[in-house]
């Protein structure tokens, strides 16, 4: 069986396919078939990429899947097969809830600096809405300077909540 490794780019790309081949692995019982598997998952490691966080673990699996194909003792290296498999299966499952977690915390983190960018705006459009009733009125000069004063740290105030959405 030939494997387009170009097709594989992500994580779940790489652990996907070692969950196959492992798979066809523990379901080998011809010496061709374990030596064929045993070949894909040496090729396996060699194509997969440093760069993809967490592949050098599932390199690690296939080696240690290799090793068993290659151990004499066949229904042991089955068994120690499906142990791998539902391993993987249980780090796959804990690094999906991590990144639904870290999902959830940036959109809060979002929202909250979308919540201050708001408030900042709002604090703005009071202060010169003041500003223009104490011009518009005749107000004393101190009291208009304060007015737009507080307009001008609601503008720096909304600003720097612009600057935090920045990443």
């Amino acid at each position: 069986m030939t494997i387009d490794w170009s097709r594989l780019k992500t994580y779940d790309d790489w652990a996907q396919q070692l969950r196959d081949l492992l798979d066809r692995a523990s379901k080998a019982t011809a010496d061709d078939a374990r030596s064929c598997v045993s070949d894909e998952l040496l090729e396996f490691v060699e194509e997969s990429p440093d760069d993809v966080g967490g592949v050098r673990d599932l390199d690690r699996r296939a080696r240690e899947a290799i090793q068993a194909l290659a151990s004499g003792d066949l229904q042991a290296g089955l068994a120690d097969l499906r142990s791998r498999s539902s391993d993987l299966e249980n780090q796959l499952k804990l690094i999906r809830e991590v990144t639904a977690q870290a999902n959830k915390e940036a959109a809060s983190i979002r929202l909250q600096n979308l919540n201050q960018m708001i408030l900042s705006a709002t604090d703005t459009i009071t202060a010169l809405k003041e500003a223009k009733a104490a011009i518009g009125g005749g107000s004393d000069v101190a009291a208009t300077l304060a007015k737009l004063e507080k307009g001008i740290a609601s503008l720096a105030g909304l600003k720097k909540s612009l600057e935090g959405l920045i990443p």
